[in-house]
């Protein structure tokens, strides 16, 4: 019998393959919904309308009405690190109505965590980005949250939530979170992230522009998620990338010593 000698690289590789295999985290969802209705009585004249509209993969959606000044435009959007939301209404001084419009969006991911053993610490680092106008006699808010749960103990990590309404003047926002989480090796974490922009009587929330997650790990520390996206975070080079490198890494050797001898 002919045995041959494995690298103990290659060995430890493959047993992390192995491992990363029977993971079989939940399926990551989104959610984004837009809606608004105005009404409004001018004289002997009344009308009043409203719209909405969602999407259970977090694609993007849209609704907009209006009559006599009066009316209301909003947007969501939810995707792999990223919501957006837009929410806005007009409306006529001195004339007896009202409008409302609201952009909402949230995603549920789930992530593991592998490349040590035990607890450790990590970050989360999330940036949002947009404007609040109030109008003339109008409001516009914001509201963002961030959770992470563990699905093992059900312990839950509030990390962000924050949220404003803004009733004077115009207000642009550029917050930038980072907030400190425990976490165990080889645990499945629960993500839930939403933000929600609202907007009254001539009011807007612009948050368009997007709020951002990424995770600040510790050197060597890994991430998978349901959704496949990174946030940021390294990517581990598959086994078969380690095995195209130790044959490079051999041939580069055989060469080496077939110059040496010549």
């Amino acid at each position: 019998m002919i045995s041959k000698k494995i690298s103990p690289l290659l060995v430890a590789l493959v047993a992390t393959a192995t491992a990363s295999s029977a993971w079989a985290l939940p399926a990551a969802t989104g959610t984004s919904t837009a809606e608004g209705n105005y009404k409004y009585t001018a004289g002997s004249v009344s009308s009043k309308g409203s719209a909405a509209t969602g999407s259970s993969t977090g694609a993007a959606v849209d609704v907009n009405g209006g009559s006599g000044g009066f009316g209301f435009e909003a947007s969501a959007e939810a995707v792999g690190g990223a919501l957006k939301a837009f929410a806005s209404t007009s409306a006529v001084e001195g004339v007896s109505g009202k409008s409302k419009a609201e952009g909402y969006a949230s995603f549920t991911d789930y992530v593991t965590f592998t490349g040590g053993v035990g607890s450790a610490e990590g970050f989360l680092l999330s940036s949002l980005s947009g404007s609040l106008n109030a109008g003339d006699a109008g409001k516009a808010k914001y509201e963002y949250t961030v959770s992470i749960y563990d699905l093992g103990s059900g312990a839950k990590q509030a990390l962000i939530d924050d949220e404003r309404t803004f009733k004077l003047g115009e207000l642009t926002l550029s917050n930038a979170y980072k907030n400190d989480f425990s976490f165990t090796f080889g645990n499945t974490y629960k993500l839930v992230a939403s933000l929600t922009a609202t907007a009254w009587n001539g009011g807007v929330a612009d948050f368009s522009h997007t709020a951002n997650l990424n995770f600040a790990l510790g050197s060597g520390v890994n991430l998978t998620s349901a959704s496949g996206y990174t946030y940021n975070v390294p990517a581990v080079p598959e086994p078969q990338t380690y095995a195209m490198l130790l044959a490079g890494l051999g041939m580069i050797s055989v060469m080496a010593r077939r110059r040496t001898k010549m």
